[in-house]
């Protein structure tokens, strides 16, 4: 291992989530060119949730720090954090935030959204949190990301036939998607069923999982066969 080059070791460590980084590698690894590669991606990563609002037919878009409240521009996160910056959470938020960090952004401009998440996007590690606030924001988040970015966690309610597609994507393209939970703002078409047991079959049930919220929805679980049964977390 001595003789791996670094740049190597670097690249390898930048791929690692959170989660790893800390435990088991940051307090296990005693070779001294990893741990040294790991104690810098440990003190210097710097992790941002993203929340996104729809306010007077524009998108609220705020960068604020895991576990605080420190909020930040797209600017000085690039500045202070630089290719230590990543995005570990993208989910709607409530109303209109009057904070001088907040950005705004167009219906028209979700390829602005791709261009400042992509480079800083934990891939490994990231989730997709859409709550139960106004369609406009929960499609807007899903259009703008769909076939560019992919999670590791999906919680997504229905709206409209993005949503479908949003999640057969998700499910066909992810390298990383471990769990799925689908809220309940609408039911869920029949349509999924072979997507899911998909999913649950991929690397086996014990890596995955998947579950639903309310009443109003298909009841998927019911349907899925008995063999493809899912457990829950």
């Amino acid at each position: 291992m001595d003789t791996v080059p670094y740049n190597f070791v670097d690249a390898v460590i930048d791929l690692f989530p959170q989660r790893t980084l800390k435990r088991p590698l940051a307090e296990n690894v005693n070779n001294t060119i990893w741990k040294d590669v790991i104690q810098l991606h440990y003190y210097n990563r710097r992790y941002f949730n993203v929340y996104i609002a729809e306010v007077d037919d524009r998108f609220q878009i705020v960068f604020e720090r895991e576990g605080s409240p420190e909020r930040a521009t797209i600017q000085e996160l690039r500045q202070v954090a630089g290719r230590y910056l990543r995005f570990i959470r993208v989910c709607n938020s409530y109303g209109e935030d009057e904070d001088d960090k907040v950005l705004y952004l167009q219906k028209d401009d979700q390829k602005t959204l791709r261009q400042m998440l992509s480079p800083a996007f934990a891939v490994s590690g990231a989730r997709l949190s859409i709550g139960r606030t106004s369609g406009a924001a929960q499609k807007w988040i899903m259009e703008g990301l769909f076939k560019k970015i992919y999670f590791h966690e999906l919680n997504v309610p229905y709206i409209e036939t993005i949503a479908e597609e949003f999640l057969k994507d998700q499910i066909e393209k992810s390298p990383v998607l471990r769990g799925i939970n689908l809220l309940h703002d609408g039911p869920w078409p029949l349509s999924i069923l072979p997507y899911l047991k998909k999913f649950l079959l991929q690397t086996g049930m014990k890596s995955r999982t998947f579950k639903q919220c309310g009443s109003h929805r298909i009841n998927v679980e019911k349907k899925l066969d008995t063999a493809y049964k899912p457990r829950k977390p």
